[in-house]
């Protein structure tokens, strides 16, 4: 007992980030103490994974209705609070995941009293948070604010040293323009989703004949290049013969709808116009289903959009349509 009691004993606690578009949700406990969504593990769940009991808290504190698409554990936080129950203070270790919303309705439990969903833009932390909760939301602030260390100019210079195919750049442009509307869609940094689509294939001329190779070695090309590490993660994990799976939004995003983008040129290319603009929905999905249409698309990683971030089949091709429309000319579309 006595080496016992000279350690720090922490309760072990997961919390969400849960981000809807951009507004970040924050709850009130019934003591007036503003946090976020989740709460410490249970001493019969030491086996249990922690995306189930983020689920079980989800249930407990917001309803039953909720629905989230969970990320990567992004922050670390330890707080200190007073345990009322105990009249003593209790420290506590958290694990902070990145979440966003995808539908459903808060509904709080008996808990809590209040909740908001705060937008990021004016989200000032020290006004809801104290301790190591504060810290943490300052940290998640400083991390998804983080810009992406290139712009738009030298990422089109990085590809025109390596992409000379003139289709293979639309589709990069077609990428790029997918990424920006699915950004602005979930309230993420446009512009980083913009430059993850537009390099996501910069290395393929070099690698179309050697296909476990793609994506690592742009992953060589993109760091060297100084692009952020995030990025240029997602950009290597889309590459599903890697088996890396997809954490980020970012990452889920591009895995799904990079492939979208090829069977959308080719049912505005089977059009008599050869236009986007005679295009629709619905005439997308029914080139989906039929498998000899587009050989080459993917429709199995299409597919996965629903579930991995949170958006049908219909509405991922309205958005990704929508997109490449609003850059037709450069499309040739």
């Amino acid at each position: 007992m006595r080496n016992l009691a000279a350690k720090d004993l922490y309760f072990v606690a997961v919390k969400m980030f849960l981000r809807r578009k951009n507004t970040l949700l924050i709850i009130k406990d019934v003591f007036g103490d503003w946090d976020l969504p989740g709460g410490r593990i249970r001493t019969n769940e030491f086996a249990t994974p922690l995306n189930k009991i983020i689920e079980r808290k989800a249930r407990e504190e917001l309803g039953l209705t909720i629905r989230y698409t969970l990320g990567q554990a992004i922050v670390f936080m330890r707080h200190e609070r007073r345990e009322r129950s105990l009249h003593k203070p209790v420290r506590i270790f958290a694990i902070g995941f990145a979440a966003h919303w995808t539908k459903g309705e808060v509904r709080l439990s008996s808990t809590h009293s209040e909740f908001l969903w705060v937008p990021l833009s004016s989200l000032r932390p020290q006004q809801y948070f104290t301790g190591g909760w504060l810290k943490g939301v300052e940290e998640y602030l400083r991390l998804t604010r983080k810009p992406a260390d290139m712009d738009r100019a030298q990422a089109i210079s990085i590809i025109n040293q390596h992409i000379q195919n003139p289709n293979l750049k639309k589709h990069l442009l077609a990428a790029e323009a997918v990424m920006r509307r699915l950004a602005e869609h979930f309230g993420e940094n446009a512009d980083e989703w913009a430059l993850t689509g537009l390099l996501h294939d910069v290395d393929w001329e070099k690698t179309k004949d050697n296909f476990p190779e793609h994506t690592l070695m742009a992953e060589r090309i993109l760091t060297e290049a100084g692009l952020a590490p995030h990025i240029v993660k997602a950009i290597k994990v889309h590459n599903w013969h890697h088996g890396i799976a997809p954490e980020t939004l970012l990452e889920k995003t591009l895995f799904c709808v990079e492939e979208l983008t090829g069977l959308i040129t080719a049912a505005a290319l089977v059009q008599p116009s050869k236009k986007l603009a005679d295009v629709s929905v619905e005439s997308v999905l029914k080139k989906f289903k039929e498998k000899s249409f587009a050989k080459g698309v993917n429709r199995d990683i299409i597919a996965k959009a629903p579930d991995m971030i949170g958006l049908s089949l219909e509405a991922v091709t309205r958005l990704s349509l929508e997109a490449m429309r609003s850059i037709s000319p450069e499309l040739g579309l």
